[in-house]
């Protein structure tokens, strides 16, 4: 009987101790999901003013170093060099507002391979690839760029080897949906929001034939005289 008594003082202690250390292990948790997301927006205030800075370096030619990232910008991104800085502020605007999952590094990335894939496409339809070889291609492409015109350094990366193996018109299929596939990934878009689109795009606004009985129903109830000197 003793010995069931000590037992029975000893349950409670127990209990006790698994109640803590559930605790301590909700405390834990919370404190690493609180750190990642105050991680997440640091990142994200880092990202928006690097994204101001490249706007500026974009929008302002300047002379010297600034003139020569000015240039550089342009060389390697062509056209689409006015979507960086937004893509990146886009980015740490959705993040700052919890718009998307996952880290903003993954985001980067994603919209990385879709600027990519948009400089690629320019560059298949833009530059000509015959008589010339790749590393002359791509220092082309490069003051091109500089130039405002086509894909630039990026783009032809890609655009050169996919060209010659694929003819123009396969590289531009296949690039194209790339680009659609990446557009779903950064835009986290799914196919039944493409499907609604489209559906509600191509929705019919006629007016249902059972209102028009109505309708109909309504007059005769309104002015009898005139339907019963019509029939």
């Amino acid at each position: 009987m003793a010995a069931k008594r000590k037992a029975t003082k000893k349950a409670p202690q127990k209990k006790r101790s698994s109640t803590a250390t559930g605790i301590r292990k909700r405390e834990a948790e919370n404190y690493k999901a609180q750190k990642e997301q105050r991680s997440q927006e640091i990142k994200a205030i880092i990202l928006f003013a690097v994204a101001v800075l490249v706007l500026f370096l974009v929008l302002i030619k300047g002379q010297n170093i600034w003139e020569w990232l000015h240039n550089g910008v342009f060389g390697l991104f062509g056209i689409f060099t006015f979507l960086v800085p937004f893509f990146m502020m886009a980015i740490a605007v959705m993040k700052a507002f919890d718009k998307f999952s996952g880290n903003i590094g993954e985001k980067l990335i994603e919209s990385g391979l879709l600027l990519l894939c948009l400089n690629t496409i320019v560059d298949v339809f833009y530059s000509d690839i015959t008589n010339v070889n790749y590393f002359e291609y791509l220092a082309s492409a490069f003051t091109n760029g500089i130039e405002i015109a086509g894909g630039g350094f990026v783009g032809a990366l890609l655009g050169y080897p996919l060209e010659y193996a694929l003819s123009t018109a396969g590289a531009a299929v296949i690039l194209i949906l790339i680009a659609f596939v990446l557009i779903m990934f950064v835009f986290d878009l799914t196919m039944g929001m493409i499907f609604k689109f489209f559906a509600n795009l191509f929705k019919s606004k006629d007016i249902p034939e059972e209102d028009d009985d109505e309708e109909e129903f309504d007059l005769k109830r309104e002015i009898p005289e005139y339907f019963d000197e019509l029939e």
